[in-house]
């Protein structure tokens, strides 16, 4: 047991802790001083685990950017990372020698050097003379066409075809190496050494755009492909948000050449199901997570036709798994909803995500009071709950008017979500989910015909403008017609800048005239 004793020395009484058995510190320090150095060790091997290879994929990818930038194909190299020491072997790339590969790499070690400062410390370079001894291959424009081709996967990229020249082929390769790919096959060919034909440039901006979202943060894979007339691309999304900044890549393309693409995404695990009625059939369509929540929203469909025979069901089940916190318990809300959807209901219910929304005509005041009540029940849940449900005038679904003021109680939420960035006409996913309650709408009203009207602001040439917005009309009815509402019942019109709902002098009042609206057509 130690005591505190007060000692006298040169600053006068002080406490004094005298030391353990055998002149040792006392037990609870000496268990101090040990954890304070566990602590340490653990902080200084955490940062070793992340930072050593953070620091080699960053100089790598500078490595080889500055190689490109002087005009060296670095696909024939290995460059090997051990901390800052760099190992360079494989084949020497065509036209160029041993002794210029070592003095722009060895550049980079000089104190003053971009380079050196992130931290290259030592260099071996081991290569292979080249096989190939001519310069790389340069075709004249005339020869060929200008082509190219990416795929992207696995972390892997590979680049094909034929650019018009080494800047070009450098745009894609760094929008690759930016994006976080960590391998990149370049088998591109230059058809000319300084000049590119008009217009190039910039159409190889905008693959190149679209490719520094392409990484393994982003994406499962990407197929593209680039030609004088066309950009198509197919993509594999991971996220939303890059899904879209893709899109928008691809969308400025759209006023001077064709634009052809599709992104999927890699489900997370939502669920996505439509439940649709006539009145006399349920038709269920879309993704769960397993044959127990396919089996609960079959069960409901047939409660409220009173038959299997008028259940149509046309789910598919995804191969995430099922036990995702909530999904079961969505399912179930969702089946509530459903087995309210007695005969002589129309419309259609959609879970989507955490969103659940409801569209439907009833006969009765009595019934819509009822849909109602379920709906606003299952609030509670924490679902995003959204409804409308109108009672049918004398039995007629037909009636013009009720179809716009239906169509026009969803403008708020069509100016929020429906809008494009300037030159785009790429639908969002936000926008995709606001048009499937427009159909809704419009489906139950079947022998009427809409008009789509697409907007611009008044920034550009008015041709241009023409063009984009009959593109915007265009995109809006395609989507709604690959959600099964007829294309003879729509009729795609494009009105330029002519038509402002606000000021084009703020960027918030050019964003709002960026549009698209709804019609009923007279067409009596």
């Amino acid at each position: 047991m130690s005591e505190s004793i007060h000692k006298l020395d040169a600053k006068g009484w002080q406490p004094y802790l005298p030391p353990g058995r055998h002149g040792l510190m006392p037990w609870h320090v000496r268990k101090s001083w040990f954890w304070g150095l566990m602590a340490l060790l653990v902080a200084v091997l955490t940062t070793i685990a992340w930072g050593v290879p953070y620091i080699e994929s960053r100089l790598d990818r500078l490595t080889r950017a500055n190689l490109l930038d002087a005009g060296i194909d670095a696909s024939t190299l290995n460059l090997r990372w051990d901390y800052r020491n760099l190992t360079v072997n494989g084949e020497l790339p065509a036209n160029t020698s041993a002794e210029k590969l070592t003095a722009i790499l060895t550049r980079g070690m000089d104190a003053t050097s971009p380079l050196f400062a992130t931290g290259i410390r030592y260099l071996q370079i081991d290569v292979k003379p080249s096989a190939v001894v001519e310069p790389a291959i340069i075709r004249a424009l005339n020869d060929t066409e200008f082509a190219v081709s990416a795929r992207v996967e696995n972390n892997s990229a590979v680049l094909d075809g034929m650019v018009e020249t080494r800047q070009q082929r450098h745009a894609l390769v760094n929008a690759l190496l930016d994006s976080g790919v960590e391998s990149i096959a370049d088998n591109l060919e230059i058809l000319s050494e300084d000049n590119s034909a008009v217009g190039t440039d910039t159409k190889v901006d905008v693959l190149a755009e679209m490719l520094t979202y392409a990484g393994p943060d982003n994406v499962v894979s990407v197929v593209a492909s680039l030609d004088n007339t066309a950009l198509n691309y197919q993509v594999s999304a991971k996220h939303p948000q890059a899904a879209s900044e893709i899109e928008n890549a691809a969308a400025v393309a759209m006023v001077d050449f064709d634009v052809n693409g599709k992104i999927n995404f890699v489900r997370g695990g939502a669920v996505d199901v439509m439940a649709s009625s006539d009145g006399s059939t349920i038709t269920l369509s879309g993704q769960v997570l397993s044959e127990e929540q396919k089996r609960r929203l079959s069960f409901a469909a047939n409660e409220a036709m009173g038959s299997a025979s008028r259940v149509v069901e046309e789910l598919e089940i995804t191969r995430q798994p099922a036990s995702i916190v909530g999904t079961n318990d969505r399912i179930d809300a969702l089946a509530e909803v459903i087995a309210s959807l007695t005969p002589g209901v129309s419309g259609e219910v959609q879970m989507r995500g955490t969103q659940l929304s409801l569209n439907a005509v009833v006969d009765s005041e009595q019934e819509k009071a009822g849909l109602e009540q379920v709906m606003t029940s299952l609030r509670s849940t924490g679902l995003e709950i959204k409804k409308s449900v109108m009672v049918a005038h004398s039995g007629q679904l037909d009636n013009k008017l009720d179809l716009q003021q239906r169509l026009d109680s969803l403008t708020e939420e069509i100016r929020k979500n429906v809008v494009f960035s300037s030159g785009n006409a790429t639908l969002s996913t936000n926008a995709k989910s606001t048009l499937d309650r427009v159909v809704a709408v419009i489906k139950l009203y079947p022998e009427l015909q809409v008009e789509v009207e697409g907007h611009t602001d008044n920034v550009g040439r008015d041709a241009i403008n023409a063009r984009l917005s009959q593109k915007r009309a265009n995109s809006v009815k395609d989507y709604l017609v690959s959600q099964s509402v007829p294309a003879d019942r729509l009729v795609a019109v494009g009105y330029g800048h002519r038509r402002p709902i606000e000021s084009n002098q703020s960027p918030e009042g050019r964003r709002q005239n960026r549009r698209v609206h709804f019609n009923v057509v007279d067409n009596s």
